[in-house]
């Protein structure tokens, strides 16, 4: 024994799992509790921060008139906050999260008092997570669940601003192609009022409208706004639209046309 204290005995550099915490089985199971507690509270946090953001994104889209400043709204929105939901496809810390939602909020010249205030609750979480990560005796039960966390901005960005960028994609397609003259060779004698009727109206363009973009326009849910229709729809009115020709009688010999995408052969009244 003399031998084995004195000559055998080594010391060892300390390592973390060297000391621990004496848990009970009910106390360590109330820490697994608690940890999906954690869990649920940054689910809570970030669906409360997306719709906050799906507000303001609606508040600052509805404030503008110009289809072009509009579509680039949605396509940045779209772009920036996808950004944080790929980064968390195997994340598993909360801080990072913050600091994702924190410098996407900002870029996207929204207040960031929202993703300061988003950060620094998730630290919060974070540090209690570091905690129990240390107590338990074992890691099972205590998943980070990084894929979760996201879930409410994932829903929002790929079904509702997703749907919106695709809306407007349309549109600009739409628009473009109006310039073809196969377009108006056969223009409907009055102007469209359904999707069919205006896939049926484009002709051989008329792919534009596929599957997803039919089914936008006709959903009775509310994903797309009364402004996204509307732009549609007034789009549709200037190019299937016949123009009002007004020629005038007596001394003033005068012809007046209001309309787009004039052909020569509306010019009937001309002698």
């Amino acid at each position: 024994m003399t031998k084995l204290v004195r000559d055998d005995l080594k010391s060892a550099p300390l390592q973390s799992e060297h000391f621990g915490y004496a848990l009970s089985s009910n106390t360590a199971l109330k820490v697994i509790d608690l940890y999906k507690d954690l869990n649920q509270n940054v689910i809570d946090l970030t669906t409360r921060l997306t719709q906050n953001l799906k507000s303001l994104h609606l508040e600052v889209t509805g404030a503008v008139k110009e289809f072009e400043k509009v579509k680039g709204l949605i396509d940045d929105d779209h772009a920036s906050f996808s950004k944080v939901i790929n980064a968390f496809q195997n994340s598993t810390s909360p801080e990072e999260l913050g600091n994702e939602m924190f410098t996407s909020i900002k870029s996207r010249g929204y207040d960031t008092k929202w993703g300061m205030n988003f950060l620094n609750e998730v630290r919060k979480v974070e540090s209690y997570m570091n905690f129990f990560d240390v107590m338990a005796p074992t890691k099972d039960g205590l998943d980070r669940k990084g894929t979760d966390w996201v879930l409410s901005l994932k829903n929002w960005v790929e079904k509702e601003l997703g749907a919106r960028k695709d809306w407007y994609n349309f549109i600009a397609k739409l628009v473009n192609t109006s310039y073809y003259f196969e377009v108006h060779s056969k223009r409907p004698s009055t102007v469209p009022q359904t999707m069919e009727k205006v896939k049926e109206a484009l002709g051989n363009h008329g792919d534009i409208l596929n599957d997803k973009i039919m089914e936008l326009g006709n959903s009775k849910e509310e994903v797309l706004t009364k402004m996204d229709t509307e732009v549609l729809w007034t789009a549709v009115k200037e190019i299937f639209q016949q123009p009002e020709i007004i020629c005038s009688t007596g001394n003033e010999n005068r012809m007046t046309i209001k309309g787009s995408f004039i052909k020569v052969n509306f010019l009937q009244c001309v002698k």
